[in-house]
């Protein structure tokens, strides 16, 4: 079953946790995104486990460094998961499966700016990592990149199973990507930004899953 995951990007906590809240029983997964990290810390992680209670929570670190450290912060603080890039050192990504292994959690690596994705993919398997995400940048996703060529390449070393992709999915896109069976689909700005986000999160759950949301 494909897991639908809303990222919380927007730098405001208290907006998030009410966008958590009011989707909480539409999502699989709630990330709490790179913005929040940055503005709130580990406060915002402990924020969304405790309003958002059934749904894993996934901290968007992109850890880059210490490993270990700063993936065991987040999962103190409430994380299920913990994502950590895909051009970090070998070191780096064993610190962090170390930590999720001590603490029953799970690592996503971010393949943003991966230059060889089934390369790198391929090694990031060896190394633990759970699920691998291609991502299409926000500063690249005006210039028309598509995320679904970069799935495409991570789907030739990796099973859909240990796959995800994130990065300006909309319902324009989500027939393609349902045809590759990511294990998840990272939909951010479009239920963020969305004036009727359950609308929209069930018209997402319906063309990616086939699901009727009552």
């Amino acid at each position: 079953m494909t897991l639908l995951q809303l990222a919380l990007d927007e730098p405001d906590l208290e907006v998030a946790v009410t966008r958590g809240r009011e989707l909480i029983d539409l999502v699989e997964i709630i990330e709490v995104g790179t913005p929040l990290v940055i503005e709130y810390g580990m406060e915002s992680v402990r924020r969304i486990r405790e309003a958002c209670p059934g749904v894993e929570v996934l901290a968007d670190l992109k850890v880059m460094d210490a490993g270990r450290l700063e993936a065991s912060l987040a999962y103190r603080a409430g994380a299920d998961w913990v994502s950590v890039l895909g051009v970090a050192a070998d070191a780096t990504v064993r610190g962090v499966v170390e930590a999720a292994s001590a603490a029953d959690g799970r690592v996503l690596v971010d393949l943003i700016g991966c230059p060889d994705i089934p390369a790198r993919a391929a090694e990031l398997l060896r190394l633990g990592a759970d699920v691998l995400c291609v991502h299409t940048a926000f500063d690249r996703q005006q210039d028309g990149a598509d995320p679904l060529e970069e799935l495409s390449q991570l789907l030739e070393v990796a099973p859909a199973e240990r796959a995800a992709v994130a990065g300006g999915i909309k319902p324009e896109t989500l027939p393609a990507v349902r045809e590759f069976a990511p294990q998840i689909v990272v939909v951010g700005g479009f239920l963020a930004h969305h004036h009727q986000p359950r609308e929209a999160a069930m018209e997402i759950r319906e063309l990616l899953m086939g699901e009727q949301v009552p």
